[in-house]
């Protein structure tokens, strides 16, 4: 009889024992549970939000026109562009965006018709294990003949490289996005003086 209710003890102990294992597993379960579904909800909120910032990104690629002030521009009219690329031709590799009184005007370039600056490299000297390259205009190519009322618009450095040619314009005064802060356009275009001597003589300028 002894041994018979000690084996009956010893068995309540070690029911006793694994009860509060099973409850803290199942809280432990509920934890992760929560857990999973906070996780969830932070995901969804997350992608909402990016998603949010997509629109917002494809909305302002698409806006029109905005001073510092905020103020909206239109495009000039398809018959004003088409007279506007008759005089101002692009040479730049890239669209000039610049503003036509009120309206703003978008004047493409032509990416068989670019105008650059090729340079020569030589090395002259090395000082202290440090190689001295001469650095220098070799030619400006893609520039044309001066034709009375046609403007070439060019990259800055070829303008100043070639400072008598009153035709050549770069693109001036930069407009910038009043929400963005991002430039946007250009105010106006600018040329040389036309009182100054170019940096290369004629021959190095090919068309």
């Amino acid at each position: 009889m002894t041994n018979s209710s000690s084996k009956k003890k010893a068995t309540k102990k070690k029911a006793s024992k694994k009860a509060p294992r099973k409850k803290v597993a199942k809280k432990t379960a509920k934890k992760a549970v929560k857990r999973e579904e906070t996780k969830s909800e932070s995901t969804v909120a997350v992608e909402e939000k990016n998603n949010q910032s997509n629109t917002d990104t494809q909305k302002q690629t698409v806006s029109p026109v905005v001073q510092e002030t905020g103020q909206e521009y239109e495009q000039v009219d398809s018959v004003t562009l088409e007279r506007i690329k008759t005089k101002f031709n692009n040479l730049t590799g890239y669209p000039i965006r610049v503003m036509c009184g009120n309206k703003w005007a978008e004047i493409p370039c032509d990416l068989s018709k670019i105008a650059r600056v090729l340079y020569s490299v030589a090395l002259r000297d090395n000082m202290e294990g440090i190689d001295i390259y001469a650095h220098g205009i070799n030619s400006v190519t893609g520039v044309p003949e001066p034709v009375d009322g046609m403007y070439n618009l060019v990259l800055p450095e070829i303008r100043f490289i070639l400072q008598n040619r009153n035709d050549l314009l770069t693109h001036g005064e930069l407009i910038y996005d009043g929400k963005t802060n991002r430039p946007i356009g250009f105010k106006n275009l600018f040329c040389s003086p036309g009182d100054s001597e170019n940096l290369v003589g004629d021959d190095a300028v090919k068309s």
